[in-house]
């Protein structure tokens, strides 16, 4: 599932793009349609980048990639190992609830783009996450190391702070947040198992073949129960 729209941040033939945090590569996956593009998927943990290189393989192999070429990096948001101004976009999705030192992170994503550059970056929406943490306290180990909830003005003011203008900002997933609140209540409480485990059906479907039925539900619950808030900003020429 996308959560940053690459049209949002103006994806152009050839663009060196950083998938930071890129997880499974769900973001890289989509990028590596694009024409020419070329991408650095980057995370900590070797595991999932193995999983990346192997579904971005996968696309070389039968031919339905379009980008240039798909690196994967092991690496530390923290401390990139790249020099500056070296991507014209960044996506950075579902990061920085895990990074102790955030700020360190967004100068990072400021220093490696290019000037004119543009970062998409998403966390947990703040009404969802904040009723997670409430309904079970080992929900942050749950959500596999959650340190901290974000509002809309300090994950804009992290970002300015490190010298980036925003431009745009989204929400995503709506579908997602009944899924984590059952699972919260079902670590509690064993009658909400069978729930959980229906819904996750559910939304694994329209994850894979969505209706028309569920993108409405999708699009009518984004403004009250997005699982994430999407910003869109750019580092000045």
């Amino acid at each position: 599932m996308q959560t940053v729209s690459f049209h949002r941040l103006g994806i152009f033939p050839g663009a060196r793009l950083l998938d930071l945090g890129c997880g499974f590569g769900r973001h890289s996956w989509q990028a590596y349609h694009y024409p020419g593009v070329r991408i650095v998927a980057a995370d900590i943990n070797p595991l999932l980048l193995n999983a990346n290189r192997f579904m971005l393989s996968g696309m070389e192999v039968q031919n339905i990639r379009g980008g240039e070429y798909a690196h994967v990096v092991c690496a530390d948001a923290r401390d990139l190992p790249f020099p500056d101004a070296s991507f014209d976009i960044a996506v950075c999705s579902e990061v920085l609830e895990h990074i102790p030192d955030d700020r360190r992170a967004a100068s990072e994503l400021y220093r490696v783009l290019a000037p004119g550059g543009r970062l998409g970056v998403s966390v947990p929406n703040r009404f969802p996450e904040s009723v997670c943490w409430k309904l079970y306290k080992d929900y942050p180990e749950m959500a596999d190391g959650h340190i901290r909830i974000y509002s809309a003005e300090g994950l804009c003011r992290l970002f300015t702070d490190a010298g980036f203008t925003p431009y745009g900002t989204g929400r995503a997933h709506a579908l997602d947040t009944p899924y984590w609140w059952l699972n919260c209540l079902a670590a509690r409480v064993s009658v909400f198992r069978a729930a959980a485990v229906r819904y996750k059906s559910f939304l694994d479907s329209h994850v894979i073949r969505p209706t028309a039925a569920t993108r409405l539900l999708e699009h009518l619950g984004r403004p009250f129960l997005a699982k994430s808030r999407v910003l869109y900003l750019k580092k000045q020429d």
